[in-house]
């Protein structure tokens, strides 16, 4: 059966949220970045979580994470944390054909550094790239190796695997 839906994860925002949106425009799909709509609809997540509690945001998050979902002809954009919650695994798995970027470590820590993030976070993220590479790998219903390819390339290597899985 096929998913009326795609969700893209990475672990690079940025870079994930750049080809996300290429590729929607491509498969002529509409486009959301679930980490950007839970911060807009959330307003100011740390002071909630401050007062509300950890839960609260969690089920939050996976609340909208499920009517994201429920849209027809939608690519999504998954930010890691958010997926790393396995209630939202679950529903993006039951409704999306889940897509990971995957690089190598030498072209993430190049990407990374584009990136606006503190050194102690780009330190944190590289020590935890194996680990977070391996569990979006198993994860994800397609690996697209990335680590050659640039814009359109990219984009229509995406495109050619999600083709071949439906085929």
């Amino acid at each position: 059966m096929s998913k009326a839906n795609i969700c893209i994860i990475g672990l690079l925002e940025n870079f994930v949220d750049k080809y996300s949106f290429e590729i929607s425009k491509k498969l002529d799909m509409f486009y959301a970045n679930v980490s950007q709509i839970v911060e807009f609809e959330l307003f100011d997540l740390h002071k909630m979580e401050e007062l509300l509690g950890k839960d609260y945001i969690n089920k939050e998050e996976s609340s909208i994470l499920k009517r994201i979902c429920s849209y027809d002809n939608t690519l999504m954009n998954v930010n890691y944390s958010i997926l790393n919650n396995e209630k939202n695994l679950q529903i993006v798995k039951e409704n999306c054909l889940l897509i990971y970027l995957k690089l190598k470590k030498s072209r993430f820590e190049r990407e990374q550094d584009k990136e606006n993030i503190s050194d102690s976070l780009k330190l944190i993220n590289s020590d935890l790239f194996k680990d977070r590479d391996y569990l979006c790998s198993i994860k994800a219903d397609i690996c697209v190796d990335c680590e050659d390819l640039e814009d359109n390339r990219l984009v229509d290597k995406v495109f050619t695997e999600i083709l071949n899985y439906y085929n």
